[in-house]
Formats: structure tokens, sequence, C-alpha cells
């Protein structure tokens, strides 16, 4: 039985296609580790950034890449930045810069991490005709505005 239940795990194993493209970049410096996952490293996509250490961090973390930076926060690897990867930004190899802030001054640790092209579609929308000669009228631009922004603030409680 225990035979049966080993080789039936080994050939689910075999089937299932590995997940191309998923990496974890690991750095560590001094006590500090932090791990990049650029599984979603793509125009529009983020990096996953996990910064742990030996002895806690007693400080500020913040992960930045092409002057955005991005604050971490608790998780249950440690510390976790979410960092975004900015639609317009071109394919190729860029340097994501983890920095902690603590008691003894502000630590800094480079990271190459590589951002993979992605076509995306183009979209076109079409304005019907009984509806064209609103775009001319500011009163209409205006109530558009107002109702987007009553969408955007809306929350599931409210």
């Amino acid at each position: 039985m225990r035979r049966a239940v080993l080789a039936f795990a080994s050939l689910l194993a075999a089937l299932v296609p590995p997940v191309v493209g998923a990496d974890v970049i690991v750095r560590q410096a001094g006590r500090m580790t932090a791990r990049v996952d650029d599984t979603l490293a793509y125009p529009g996509g983020l990096f996953i950034v996990d910064v742990a250490s030996s002895r806690g961090i007693a400080g500020q973390v913040v992960a930045a890449l092409d002057g955005r930076r991005c604050p971490a926060f608790p998780s249950r690897l440690g510390l976790r930045a979410l960092v975004p990867i900015p639609s317009t930004l071109p394919a190729g190899f860029y340097t994501l810069g983890v920095e902690v802030r603590g008691g003894r001054g502000r630590s800094r640790l480079p990271v190459a991490v590589q951002v993979v092209g992605r076509d995306y579609p183009s979209r076109s929308v079409v304005i019907p005709e009984d509806k064209r000669p609103l775009l001319q009228e500011a009163r209409a631009v205006r109530d558009g505005r107002q109702v987007l922004q009553f969408l955007r603030s809306e929350t599931p409680t409210r």
C-alpha cells in the first residue's frame, strides 16, 4: 500500500508542469535576508519582497523600484512589501532596493531583478451616436466625474 501511494505521488509530481519563470532571488547581508519573488515580474505586475532577520528587525523596512518606495508589513515569513511594476516600464534588468532604517542607521541591500516584457492588446471603446453630443456639454463631463468619484470611494460596508 505504501509503495502504491509513493508511486502515485511520484507520478503526480512528474505530470504537474513546473511554473515557468517562477524564481525566488535571495540576497543576504549580515543577518538580514531578502527574498524577491518575481513570478509576476512584468509591466503592470509586481515583485513580492520578504525580509527576515535572525534577530528580528527593529526599524522601518522599505523596498524601492524606479523611484517608488513601498513600505513592508508583517507577514508569516517576516516583513513583506508588494512592489508594483509600472505598466510603462520597459522590459530589462533593474535594481530593487531594500532598505532598513533602525537605531544603528540605515542598511541598504540592492537586488538585481528582471522585468519580462508582455504584450497587451489594444482596446477601443465606441461611443454610441446618441451619447456623442454629451461630450460637448461641460455639465455632463462634471456629472460623470462626480459619479466616478462616488463609485471609487464606495466601500462594501457603506
